[in-house]
């Protein structure tokens, strides 16, 4: 705040001090194709295992190798959901700010609107000194003016000029303020009477928190569509299981080769035994 009780003063940050609206400061199941296994078996990988779900009101099942596969993508999925509630958390809080400058403003328009149909609410301040905010990009001044009991009282304005502009102020020099109590105590705020005639969008606070939402919301929106992807390939997996697996469990699977090891059943698609754990395997066409 500028000055006096509607929030505190000095500084320049930010988020404290002068120039800134924040002044102040896996279940059980059943081996599922043992029976094609002969022999011992090589080191490698261990037989597949299926456990069961449901799909559409039936029962399914899936093996270990799929489990670990939808796995990954639910850990995906879950990773995406915690860092898109820190955006939502940072997104809020800057909403927060930006709702805050508004409040502000409102209020200080208000206060210079009473203090022009009530004259003795204006009264004549002395620059001190002027700063400039790299965060807002934008030029503050601050003043001071005396109480009836000689107290002197510190205030700053908002960060809403530019270049040119914070030329035509020296120290020393009057400046205009609308207050918002008579007589003056140490607890009158204030503020400087061309705040009138400038409009949110010159605050290089207000300006700086739009454009510190845009991006977490723009993160919000990618992270949504990862999300969707993975969620789709989950219910792809699973889809594609319930194609492999009839509804009493048993496999529904076309075998195109047989291991030269231990006489198991593979498909094409196998890249090792997954009955006797070979990784070197050698298949033949089944007749």
């Amino acid at each position: 705040m500028p000055s006096g009780s509607h929030g505190g003063g000095g500084g320049g940050g930010h988020f404290g001090g002068g120039g800134s609206h924040f002044g102040g400061s896996s279940s059980g199941g059943s081996h599922f194709g043992g029976s094609y296994y002969h022999g011992p078996r090589r080191p490698g990988r261990a037989p597949i295992v299926f456990h069961y779900f449901y799909w559409g009101g039936h029962r399914y099942a899936i093996g270990n190798d799929d489990r670990a596969k939808i796995r990954s993508f639910i850990g995906a999925c879950a990773i995406i959901l915690l860092l898109m509630l820190s955006m939502i958390v940072v997104i809020v809080s800057r909403f927060a700010s930006i709702n805050k400058i508004k409040k502000d403003y409102a209020y200080y328009q208000d206060m210079i609107a009473y203090a022009e149909e009530h004259t003795e609410y204006i009264i004549t301040g002395k620059v001190q000194s002027k700063f400039y905010n790299e965060d807002a990009e934008k030029w503050y001044l601050t003043y001071y003016f005396y109480t009836d009991d000689s107290i002197r009282v510190d205030g700053y304005t908002f960060c809403v000029y530019n270049d040119t502009e914070i030329k035509q102020f020296r120290s020393g020099d009057d400046i205009a303020l609308a207050v918002d109590s008579i007589p003056l105590t140490d607890q009158t705020d204030s503020i400087t009477l061309d705040y009138k005639d400038m409009p949110l969008t010159r605050d290089g606070e207000y300006i700086n928190a739009v454009r510190g939402v845009v991006i977490p919301i723009i993160v919000e929106v990618i992270l949504a569509g990862i999300l969707t992807f993975f969620i789709i390939q989950i219910i792809k997996s699973y889809k594609k299981l319930a194609e492999k697996v009839d509804e009493n469990g048993n496999e529904n699977i076309k075998y195109k080769y047989i291991c030269t090891y231990c006489g198991g059943k593979l498909t094409e698609d196998d890249k090792s035994c997954p009955h006797c754990g070979s990784s070197t395997i050698e298949t033949v066409k089944e007749n």
